[in-house]
């Protein structure tokens, strides 16, 4: 039989949990006349109730504590005994209930006092359930949950506010959740941030949202990740064989990982089933959602919250080489044609970048100026508004603003600050990569040498001083040698 789980109840716009369950009404007021059975799942107080009943609610809301991604391979009821006892044991918290639910990963806890709360959520903050320290479980006052809509039709797509007055009209929302559209390389794709638990649940058991004539798909619970510049040959295989990847080495051991032999061949045999999939099979792959955008060569992957070891990885094999993952995609504008006399800092204190363009990454490829954007608001801006217009010699010059994309066509093509140095090399600084974990097609390999634009490169970053701006020299030094290392590989693999 189901369990009932949690309730929600909306005072002063905050999502209240009414989980009593373990603890009664009776046993925190006896002389409230409000007992378990009047506070149902998803129902709001009686009519009846009195302002003790009301009191009580609010009370139980001070002293709600809430356990957030809560996905493990345990029982509800083994994890409930077990934090309740951890609580116990190692913080002198005695708890007066512990409710679980896997299927949302959310769990609540009722304490006795307001101090207790306090000292969870703000000094414990999170706690071991294990003694190797594998399983960790942390605490929040308040929660949310980040779930995804997919619309079928890319043309004629709703807006957030459309979307928003649908869901609080299907779902019955008490506090309306946030819509965001995802990336500008997959506009059919919105975020949601929403509150409540019963909404949640909800949204689960619709699956999807009808708007006019657009059907979305709902994608509860999911975490979201990108992967950008694969190998045209992932690409051409399809959704499924990164699938196929993902699954597999997210159940080798870490070092068996970085084996590219092993991990294809394991991938091979799974996307060999996905033609005839088994019941089990199929249920796995309903976890992931992946799309890829060819024009960009970028893939988005929203992947249930269970999937805890996939997300724990950093990076997938595929084919002779590493994708990593990344939280988001680079934010990257070409501006031109930008005259050779028009100084830089004119362009960069335009009111529309709101200075934004991250640090060290302003290059000019012939008439045109690569910048990349730290606020993704002001790229979309840039993007819809499409020109700028700047100040120069006492006319109005105006610039185009587009989005980046890297040259398709590598072959024949020298190392320059647009196809390498200022845009590709820069995703790998922070990863401490070798020259090993690069794909053999990958641009290192298959650009001309030039020696003039590479020790420009190096004496520009020997000018950085402040301590953040050396952490980035250094990463950029180390990625200037594994570029020289690739360059004489490649030049060798020719021979």
């Amino acid at each position: 039989m189901k369990r009932n789980f949690s309730t929600d109840h909306n005072i002063k716009d905050k999502t209240i949990s009414k989980i009593i369950e373990g603890a009664t009404c009776q046993q925190l007021n006896p002389e409230t006349n409000l007992n378990q059975k009047d506070i149902k799942h998803g129902d709001r107080l009686p009519a009846q109730s009195t302002a003790k009943d009301k009191l009580l609610i609010d009370q139980l809301s001070k002293t709600t504590v809430y356990i957030p991604d809560l996905f493990f391979d345990i029982s509800d009821s083994e994890l409930e005994k077990t934090i309740k006892s951890r609580l116990q044991t190692t913080n002198c918290i005695n708890a007066l209930s512990v409710r679980c639910d896997s299927t949302i990963g959310v769990g609540i806890i009722q304490l006795s006092n307001e101090d207790d709360k306090t000292r969870l959520i703000t000094h414990i903050q999170r706690i071991d359930l294990s003694t190797d320290s594998k399983i960790q479980i942390s605490f929040v006052d308040e929660i949310e949950f980040i779930s995804y809509i997919v619309f079928q039709n890319q043309n004629d797509l709703p807006t957030s506010e459309t979307i928003s007055d649908r869901w609080s009209e299907l779902l019955k929302s008490h506090r309306r959740p946030v819509f965001e559209v995802l990336s500008v390389g997959f506009p059919h794709i919105f975020k949601i941030t929403s509150y409540s638990i019963d909404e949640l649940k909800s949204a689960i058991l619709h699956d999807i949202i009808s708007i006019k004539h657009q059907v979305g798909h709902i994608h509860a619970q999911r975490n979201c990740s990108f992967l950008e510049n694969l190998p045209s040959d992932l690409i051409s295989k399809g959704p499924d064989y990164l699938f196929a990847c993902i699954v597999t080495q997210s159940e080798m051991p870490k070092q068996a990982r970085l084996d590219h032999h092993t991990c294809k061949r394991k991938a091979d045999e799974l996307f060999a089933k996905m033609s005839n999939p088994s019941a089990e099979l199929k249920k796995l792959r309903s976890f992931f959602y992946i799309q890829f955008n060819k024009e960009t060569s970028t893939v988005i992957i929203l992947a249930s919250n269970s999937q805890r070891k996939w997300l724990d990885m950093e990076c997938v094999s595929v084919g002779d080489s590493f994708v990593f993952k990344q939280s988001s995609i680079a934010f990257r504008l070409i501006i031109g044609p930008v005259p050779a006399d028009l100084n830089l800092e004119t362009i960069s204190k335009q009111r529309i970048f709101q200075k934004s363009i991250k640090t060290g990454t302003a290059q000019f490829v012939g008439e045109n100026l690569i910048v990349e954007l730290t606020d993704k608001k002001v790229y979309e801006q840039c993007l819809t508004t499409e020109v700028l217009q700047v100040k120069h010699k006492g006319n109005r010059l105006t610039l185009s603003l587009q989005s980046y994309r890297a040259l398709d066509n590598l072959d024949g093509s020298e190392f320059t600050i647009e196809n390498w140095y200022g845009t590709h090399m820069l995703e790998y600084i922070d990863r401490k990569v070798d020259i090993g974990q690069f794909d053999p097609k990958n641009a290192i390999f298959r650009l001309k040498w030039n020696a003039k634009i590479w020790l420009k490169e190096l004496e520009k970053s020997e000018k950085l001083e402040d301590s953040r701006e050396k952490r980035h020299r250094d990463g950029v030094r180390r990625m200037l040698r594994v570029t020289v290392m690739g360059n004489t590989l490649g030049i060798l693999r020719e021979q």
